[in-house]
């Protein structure tokens, strides 16, 4: 992906602003190599979904995507509630993929983690894993940074989904 270092700037201010988060050093990847808190193998259910596209078929550069997913374990257990929202910004010259801005809030029974950051909507729409940096902002979370992953199952329908935090 080749995104400007603006966009970047502007995706990292957007990321930490009102959640909280104190920058404490280093990087996601780093926190994520010996996580603390650690949900993997979850099915992430698509609840609802919400369209507002700027002109044309989704996606075009524009266009925005509000959601609720619900976050559950293999045997079905609902564990969180995943708030979405999602911003395609442009299209890259070079590839012609679209990239996306996706900022969330993941409600757990014991705290509350957000995420922003870029991902590639068309790699993401082949089924790649994306990951999107996380801090913990309450509860048994706060304080934590890492990795939220996320691989769709079905377009609309489901994701595969992982949650890594460690570091205060």
């Amino acid at each position: 992906m080749n995104t400007s270092p603006r966009i970047v700037r502007y995706i990292a201010a957007v990321a930490l602003a009102g959640s909280g988060v104190v920058a404490t050093g280093g990087t996601p990847a780093e926190a994520a190599q010996s996580p603390a808190a650690t949900l993997e193998n979850l099915n992430e259910l698509i609840a609802s979904y919400q369209i507002d596209p700027v002109s044309g078929p989704y996606p075009s550069v524009g266009d925005t995507v509000h959601y609720v997913d619900y976050l559950e374990t293999p045997d079905g257990h609902r564990v969180g509630t995943v708030y979405g929202y999602l911003n395609v910004i442009e299209k890259d010259p070079s590839t012609g993929h679209y990239i996306d801005f996706a900022a969330e809030r993941i409600v757990l029974a014991d705290g509350t983690i957000v995420d922003a950051g870029l991902f590639d909507l068309n790699e993401a729409f082949g089924h790649a894993w994306e990951t999107l940096p996380a801090w913990g902002v309450c509860g048994a979370y706060a304080g934590e940074y890492g990795r939220r992953d996320f691989q769709i199952v079905k377009s609309g329908v489901s994701l595969n989904a992982r949650i890594a935090l460690s570091g205060r």
